[in-house]
């Protein structure tokens, strides 16, 4: 054996992984006259070596944190094709696309190999890794959808890709370009990702109830963002080929829903604070933008660069918000020289692209872009991050009061008699903030009124009576009622309008004046409070 197999051999002595398809789905996305487009998705999971093989451990119970850059392999199992491959990213997450004959159903293998170059024959040969179990990778007859879960490939390799030299042959590490950490305080690990099942974008602090109180803000649950927020995140350096080079400035690019993509042009004001340690000690603060700038590559112009400010570029230097990175006033043009780019509510997709700085000055810079296969593909939280931005208004209004004869189901008129329906009631709402409810004690107060969001995005709403007088009781129409109650694990989508038009009757009123309040909230948030609701107000006087 020789060397060079010999150390691949013993590598295979260490740990162990295994392929977890999340979610595992086949899914038809094109097709030709020959062939069908399908593609494969799931996570590579490095697990407890002693766990794997230990067969009263079920598949369910195996689990691992995820591993990143492992060469993901799919085969027709009966013809030991290979239908394609791919690296899995940072977070072991993976797509592997194939095109599969008309008519044909293969027995799908997913493999998790290790790609070695042969030196004598310059060929890459593929050291595939062996199941821990039988057929633990394996499903058969594959339909046109498919949803699977635990399906596994156990190996024994640390698939430490980019830890060895060029001449072994393994896939090098990629390079980490723009990391979303957080928007406002919501950090990303807590905003629902964008997929077919459900509603990506929101914030969401379902998974950890006790994060919202050490982060200090409200314990959002599928809450979209709107108003004015604030994008974070940093940077990784390009690797490999690209190793010594710099992210200098970076483009947004935001894609509105619908597809509509636009380059995003909004300022970003911050501030550079320098210090002066030379006695006298001085302090200047200096505010002006990091963007957006202009610059030339090659032939091209190129609008909407962020130039990356870094703490680092002077001693004694140092920048606001130095990990800033987009300033989004949501209800305004992405673009202020374009009017087509107004805002829109929906799932908005943010992208970034990188350029090095070869010569110029800040704001007017000759850039060129950085080579996309320096850094890993683009993927949730890495260099791409999806919101959903929703501003639209609530509508909480009093539409009609009446006072009502419970006992026979008759309304009061203007004149004192009584009436079959509203259409000839007296409708308080119309007669005047503070007019006096002569209640009698015959009557109950009806109230007719409004609530909705059109977007499904409410969070709470109440109907309540508060008298002037502490020692006298509060009538309640209809209690505090939240979105919670409108979610379940059945149905979990984050829909919830309000009730829409709709009335409430309550009595028990003593003398006293007495303030009507209607009071709706909605999940709009700019990521560390919720915005503003409605709240509407009516005041009378009741007497018997």
């Amino acid at each position: 054996m020789c060397t060079r197999e010999k150390y691949i051999t013993e590598r295979f002595l260490n740990t162990t992984l295994r392929l977890a398809m999340l979610g595992l789905i086949l899914l038809a996305t094109a097709s030709t006259a020959d062939a069908v487009e399908y593609w494969v998705s799931g996570q590579v999971v490095q697990v407890n070596a002693e766990a794997a093989q230990d067969e009263d451990v079920s598949d369910v119970a195996l689990s691992g944190a995820p591993r990143p850059f492992a060469r993901v392999r799919l085969i027709d199992a009966d013809t030991e094709t290979v239908l394609g491959e791919i690296d899995s990213d940072s977070n072991g997450q993976f797509t592997v696309r194939y095109d599969r004959p008309l008519g044909s159903t293969p027995n799908v293998r997913v493999r998790v190999v290790h790609l070695v170059e042969d030196e004598a024959t310059s060929l890459v040969e593929a050291y595939v890794l062996p199941p821990a179990r039988d057929d633990i990778n394996t499903f058969d007859s594959a339909p046109r959808f498919l949803l699977a879960t635990n399906i596994k490939v156990l190996a024994e390799d640390s698939l430490d890709y980019g830890n060895m030299s060029a001449e072994e042959g393994l896939v090098s590490t990629p390079g980490v370009g723009l990391v979303f950490t957080r928007v406002g305080k919501v950090e990303t690990q807590f905003i629902t990702p964008q997929d077919a099942s459900s509603l990506g974008g929101l914030a969401d602090f379902t998974s950890d109830p006790s994060a919202p109180a050490s982060l200090g803000v409200p314990n959002f649950i599928r809450a979209p963002f709107g108003g004015q927020i604030f994008v974070y995140g940093d940077f990784g350096l390009p690797q490999d080929a690209c190793t010594g080079e710099q992210i200098d400035y970076y483009q947004v690019t935001i894609t509105k829903p619908g597809g509509t993509q636009h380059v995003f042009k909004q300022p970003l004001p911050k501030t550079k604070t320098i210090v002066s340690p030379v006695p006298p000690v001085t302090i200047v603060h200096q505010r002006g933008p990091v963007g957006p700038f202009s610059g030339t590559d090659g032939a091209l112009t190129v609008d909407g660069l962020y130039w990356v400010n870094r703490n680092n570029l002077a001693a004694n230097t140092f920048y606001s918000f130095p990990d800033l990175r987009l300033n989004w006033k949501t209800y305004q043009l992405l673009d202020p020289s374009d009017s087509s780019s107004g805002p829109e509510n929906g799932v908005y997709e943010i992208n970034v692209k990188y350029y090095k700085k070869l010569a110029g000055d800040i704001d007017n810079p000759t850039i060129d872009e950085l080579d996309p296969g320096c850094f890993m593909a683009p993927t949730p939280l890495v260099g791409r991050i999806f919101l959903h931005v929703e501003n639209r208004p609530i509508t909480a209004s009093f539409d009609h009061i009446y006072l009502k004869n419970p006992g026979n189901g008759r309304y009061l008129a203007s004149d004192g008699s009584e009436v079959a329906g509203t259409g000839g009631a007296l409708d308080y709402n119309f007669e005047g903030l503070c007019n006096v409810m002569a209640l009698e004690s015959t009557y109950e107060v009806e109230i007719h009124y409004t609530v909705n969001h059109p977007g499904g995005f409410l969070r709470s709403y109440a109907l309540t009576a508060s008298p002037n007088d502490s020692s006298v009781s509060s009538v309640t129409f209809q209690a505090l009622e939240g979105f919670g109650t409108h979610t379940t694990v059945a149905n979990p989508r984050p829909v919830w309008n309000g009730p829409g038009s709709t009335s409430d009757m309550a009595g028990g009123f003593d003398t006293c004046a007495y303030i009507f309040d209607l009071v709706a909230g909605y999940r709009q948030h700019d990521g560390e409070r919720y915005r503003n609701g409605e709240h509407r107000r009516r005041t009378y006087y009741v007497s018997e």
